[in-house]
């Protein structure tokens, strides 16, 4: 049995997992932006990646995704319920 690490532990985050909803968008957009800028910097022109626009992705969020029945999205939150990665 590993034996248990107090001093870690004081880092540990509650996170919980569950099915996205409408009211989630701005969470998803913010999310979705952020991490395409720091995950594509130098690999995508950074002219494409400074024009992404959370609100852009907002709409997308609520106008095609959410209405399609068939799209499973799921978040991430933190204790505060902000949406994480």
């Amino acid at each position: 049995m590993p034996q248990r690490n107090p001093e870690a532990e004081k880092h540990l985050m509650t996170i919980c997992i569950r099915r996205a909803n409408i009211s989630d968008a701005n969470g998803l957009a913010r999310v979705h932006v952020d991490t395409w800028r720091t995950a594509y910097h130098g690999i995508i022109p950074d002219e494409f990646l400074s024009n992404m626009s959370y609100e852009r992705s907002r709409r997308n969020w609520e106008t095609n995704v959410f209405p399609n029945s068939q799209n499973a999205v799921y978040v991430c939150e933190d204790e505060t319920k902000d949406i994480v990665t």
